[in-house]
């Protein structure tokens, strides 16, 4: 589901007269707190919807300002841990494919998804 499905699904029932700083730090968020790049995708979405609220009237303040995006914690593979998997995984298998692709490709994360 992409984060804009996950929001409809998970918030559509609520008003943004009713957005709040709270609300978005304690409901919103914390579902995404062990993947950080949803977390902050979910937190531009918000972003751009509170600034056309305001554009149009709806908002008058903004209630995700100054809420920061968790830090993504990840980091590359060392060349040990790269040879390492390609000595685990034979050429043909999915995981190689794809791990392959993500290594050479410099492609995004969703393209590369798409591409394998």
């Amino acid at each position: 589901m992409c984060p804009v499905e996950m929001l409809l699904t998970r918030h559509g029932h609520r008003t943004l007269a009713g957005l709040s700083r709270g609300l978005i730090i304690t409901v919103i968020l914390p579902p995404y707190a062990d993947r950080p790049s949803a977390a902050l995708s979910i937190l531009k979405m918000l972003r751009i919807l509170i600034r056309h609220a305001i554009n149009i009237g709806w908002l008058k303040h903004h209630p995700s300002a100054g809420i920061k995006a968790a830090e993504d914690t990840s980091r590359s593979w060392t060349e040990d841990e790269i040879v390492s998997f390609r000595k685990q995984r034979s050429l043909g298998t999915n995981e190689r494919t794809a791990f392959e692709l993500f290594l050479n490709c410099g492609q995004c994360r969703a393209d590369t998804v798409r591409m394998a």
